[in-house]
């Protein structure tokens, strides 16, 4: 549910902008990262984010920690994409859409990390190379071995590829 220009209605999550002001209430996950403005009871599942397994309470309270970076589960202020609302409702202008969503930034880390092999994978490869040398090796020797008796050449190369 959104308010633009006094008006309300409902928009799709991926038509909100900065600035929009959304209105949240029981049973509705939220659509972006908020700036709460106005609170009633709300409390809001963030174990998406922070592995919290209660809801926790929202108010509009000022933040009054002196750090530069603060602990998402410490935002009593914000309510994020992608969590859902327990209890109560709640006025919140939206600060950040799509990626730029604390659910987005964790979203790109994941796509964007490198894939690591696991031990187990790195050994089976190394097995496997020696595998496919060791085969080449053999069919060679049957092929020299076969050509030295004297063998016909079509015959020996067919033995050893086989």
């Amino acid at each position: 549910m959104v308010i633009r220009d006094g008006n309300r209605f409902h928009v799709p999550s991926e038509d909100l902008v900065p600035g929009d002001i959304i209105i949240i209430e029981e049973g509705d996950a939220v659509p972006a990262d908020l700036r709460l403005m106005e609170t009633s009871q709300l409390e809001i599942i963030e174990s998406i984010l922070t592995g919290e397994s209660v809801p926790v309470h929202k108010d509009t309270k000022p933040i009054t920690k002196k750090v530069k970076k603060l602990a998402l589960g410490d935002c009593d202020g914000n309510a994020f994409m992608s969590t859902v609302v327990a209890k109560g409702r709640g006025t919140g202008i939206v600060v950040r859409t799509g990626a730029d969503t604390e659910i987005g930034k964790i979203s790109t880390a994941i796509n964007k990390s490198p894939t690591l092999m696991t031990p187990i994978q790195r050994k089976l490869k190394k097995l496997g190379l020696w595998l496919v040398l060791v085969a080449v090796i053999l069919s060679v020797l049957v092929v020299v071995i076969g050509l030295i008796r004297k063998q016909p050449v079509k015959k020996m190369i067919k033995l050893g590829v086989s």
